[in-house]
């Protein structure tokens, strides 16, 4: 898409390069680019012939030799190439050329100068990121404990010791401030208009709710910050904001996000040879970690008697259409993570239950990782994630050692750049839902760092261990109830739910098809293809119904051998 002459301004940007020394000249051979096309680091930019006049033996010599300048390392993203302007004439101007290009075209990019020109000291600002661990931790603690941490694109600290609780920050959903007397967050999507009284305090109009930031901060332009806010209700108009800086879970989100999600995973299957009882039981269990109701699982049943490998662009066409703005990246996260889950359920396993081949290897689910904009190292991370879990739920480590283990993965997950409540966006690998993993963290005050919705504030044992946080590790040690229960007990309950869940809404489903079947028999010639479709989705159900109960079974198998070990 073609930028407008709003986004250009702000995103045209150059590199220059300096004049050669006295005694050596610069020839442009040719610039290799043409305008539009894309610039990353080492792109080739600009061929140079360089002539250096020097003496040898008293003999005056000229060296000639070939150079190409190359783009700088800018941006992770691609760049625009604009124009090369070579200056051969003027002495006395330290360039030789200057190579204009425009920055990636993303809302973090859109308000980078007007962002640096807020905070009147340089050193107060930073951006995402490069936004020292402690300085961010403290901010969030202080005025925006809702937010997902990794969407934070600006911190500007306003403390004269570098503490961080008063300043602002900026998502590309809101701005949040805090000068130790007033908090105010301003939603983009409300943003209405600004203004700046004859007090020079800003004004702002977000609808129903308005907002006074008053002049009395030495820290903060409060000129250049009515420019912001004027830039980003243009750049809203184009399409540049976000609804929302908090991850949603699965379950909260649009009935054909969750169904064309879990359509994705069926047609992964059929690119591994097709659909069977282990691959129909596993997306049966996943339909109840997703609150799927009984008019979603009709049709995510209908979907599955059709599904074919053809069906992901049009199944992800589903999902872009309908997914939360600015959901989209943790959704690829957490639909890999059970695209990794689900090639571990349907593979061969060794003797210790452990899956044969890295599901991360797999071409159908790097496939489906591009598609989901989800690289190689985040997908080898999924992946350890997933065997983490499975394991706890094997018995195969102890508690101590899954503490030790997540503390380790969290750190990973940082590197590697994967939000860790994305992981568990849909819940547990092993069957526990996102909204069922952990109550406790709610009462704990706890959620807010996880950047969850409002409607689930904490996202559970799994990530409760990774974050380390003290408190909620204490609450889940220490001298409650939960002392008497080990994590993988808990973890066995609710799987051993769920399960039962999923055998309830098979029950009710297959109740709903025999009842149609039964009505569309009174004409078998009539009805002849609606009694075949319904006998086909039947059969399927009635199919997965055992793997479940087997499933199942073992669960209930380990749970009362952990009891038995726990009573001897």
């Amino acid at each position: 898409m073609a930028l407008s002459d709003f986004e250009k301004d702000r995103l045209r940007r150059e590199f220059t390069i300096p004049r050669p020394p006295e005694g050596t000249t610069y020839t442009a051979s040719r610039c290799l680019l043409k305008a539009g096309d894309r610039l990353r680091k080492d792109t080739p930019v600009l061929d140079l012939s360089v002539s250096t006049t020097g003496e040898q033996n008293g003999q005056k010599l000229i060296t000639r030799s070939e150079t190409t300048v190359c783009f700088p390392d800018v941006a992770p993203e691609d760049c625009i190439f604009e124009a090369c302007t070579v200056n051969e004439v003027k002495a006395d101007d330290p360039d030789y050329a200057r190579v204009a290009f425009f920055l990636p075209d993303t809302f973090f990019y859109l308000i980078q100068e007007v962002v640096a020109n807020i905070g009147v000291y340089s050193g107060d600002m930073f951006a995402s990121p490069n936004i020292p661990e402690k300085k961010l931790t403290n901010a969030i603690k202080a005025y925006a404990p809702e937010i997902d941490a990794n969407r934070v694109l600006y911190l500007c600290d306003a403390t004269f010791f570098g503490g961080s609780d008063e300043g602002f920050i900026i998502t590309d959903s809101t701005f949040r401030y805090n000068d130790g007397t007033i908090k105010v967050t301003v939603p983009f999507a409300s943003l209405a208009d600004v203004s700046i009284d004859d007090k020079q305090a800003l004004h702002i109009d977000c609808g129903q709710e308005k907002f006074v930031i008053p002049n009395t901060n030495s820290r903060i332009n409060i000129q250049n910050l009515k420019i912001f806010f004027q830039t980003v209700k243009k750049l809203r108009e184009l399409g540049k904001t976000s609804s929302s800086d908090k991850i949603v879970i699965l379950s909260d989100m649009p009935a054909p996000v969750r169904i064309a999600y879990v359509g994705l995973l069926a047609a992964l299957a059929v690119q591994e040879g097709g659909m069977n009882d282990q691959a129909l039981a596993f997306l049966q269990m996943l339909m109840v970690r997703l609150d799927f109701s009984s008019e979603m699982r009709r049709e995510m049943n209908s979907l599955l008697g059709n599904i074919s490998q053809a069906d992901f662009a049009s199944l992800k066409a589903r999902i872009d259409q309908s997914t939360p703005s600015g959901q989209e990246f943790a959704l690829g996260i957490s639909l890999m993570k059970d695209a990794i889950s689900f090639m571990h359920a349907l593979g061969p396993k060794n003797d210790q239950g452990e899956p044969e081949q890295n599901a991360a290897d797999n071409p159908h689910v790097v496939a489906l990782a591009q598609l989901m904009g989800v690289d190689k190292k985040q997908l080898s991370f999924l992946e350890a994630v997933v065997i983490q879990d499975e394991k706890i739920l094997r018995g195969d480590i102890s508690d101590d050692q899954y503490v030790s283990q997540m503390k380790d993965l969290t750190a990973r997950a940082s590197a590697v750049g994967v939000p860790i409540a994305a992981v568990y966006l849909s819940g547990s690998v092993v069957g526990l839902s996102a909204a069922g993993i952990t109550s406790g963290l709610a009462t704990l005050g706890l959620g807010g760092v996880l950047g969850l919705s409002s409607m689930v504030t904490g996202i559970g044992t799994l990530i409760l261990v990774g974050v380390g946080v003290y408190k909620g590790v204490n609450w889940m040690m220490g001298g409650s109830k939960r002392d008497k229960e080990s994590r993988r007990e808990l973890m066995l309950k609710e799987v051993i739910a769920k399960h039962q869940k999923a055998i309830a809404n098979l029950a009710e489903d297959m109740q709903g098809f025999a009842n149609e079947l039964a009505q569309a028999t009174g004409d078998i010639e009539k009805n002849k293809i609606q009694i075949s479709r319904l006998a086909r989705e039947l059969s399927l159900l009635a199919s997965t119904v055992g793997v479940i109960r087997n499933s199942q079974a073992q669960q209930e198998k380990n749970f009362s051998r952990q009891d038995n070990a726990k009573a001897a």
